[in-house]
């Protein structure tokens, strides 16, 4: 007879992210999953297989989550310039959150892509060029209707927000001043 699990699997996801994204895949030990998880050996590998398989699962949590919402901010606007906004503003709540290890963690991931399998190195190429190609949309769709100017490269501006949202990720972690954020983003967009 099987066994019903004994954890709540979105929790315990929650849990691993946040311990991978606070100390990195190569720094969270087993016992740092099983006790921040609080979770048994066993449970963790019936439900998990092993720590790269989890890891990877958290990636994905984090990207069904965290990572969606601030995309939905992006594509959600009645603008181009107001979902840009909205996007970068969200994503300064989310790295400066108490309730969250800070950055970002496939920032984090991609600053340690050295000791990385190729999944992930895979996983966080994907990620950032998707987003760069989500931001050439949103001002590919403000181009259209008027609100770009038309002699704006808007490829290169699509990959100045990308640089942008990853500068902030990484500076976040260091420098706690909302105000610091919001002039790069002003700054950015009057650029557009």
């Amino acid at each position: 007879m099987v066994r019903p699990k004994q954890f709540n699997n979105e929790k315990a996801l929650n849990e691993a992210m946040q311990m991978f994204w606070t100390k990195g895949y190569d720094g969270t030990s087993l016992p740092d999953l099983l006790q921040c998880m609080n979770v048994s050996r066993s449970s963790l590998y019936n439900s998990y297989q092993d720590k790269q398989t989890l890891f990877h699962q958290t990636l994905t949590y984090y990207q069904q989550t965290i990572g969606a919402s601030k995309r939905e901010a992006l594509t959600g606007a009645h603008s181009a310039k107001d979902g840009i906004r909205q996007y970068f503003y969200r994503l300064i709540k989310i790295a400066l959150s108490e309730e969250l290890p800070g950055g970002c963690f496939f920032t984090n991931v991609a600053t340690s892509l050295e000791t990385a399998d190729e999944n992930t190195r895979q996983r966080v190429y994907e990620s950032l060029k998707s987003l760069e190609e989500l931001f050439y949309n949103v001002l590919l769709r403000g181009l259209q209707m008027g609100e770009i100017d038309p002699n704006k490269d808007i490829r290169k501006k699509a990959s100045l927000l990308l640089g942008l949202s990853q500068g902030i990720n990484v500076l976040s972690r260091v420098y706690k001043e909302k105000e610091l954020f919001e002039n790069m983003i002003n700054t950015a967009l009057e650029e557009i």
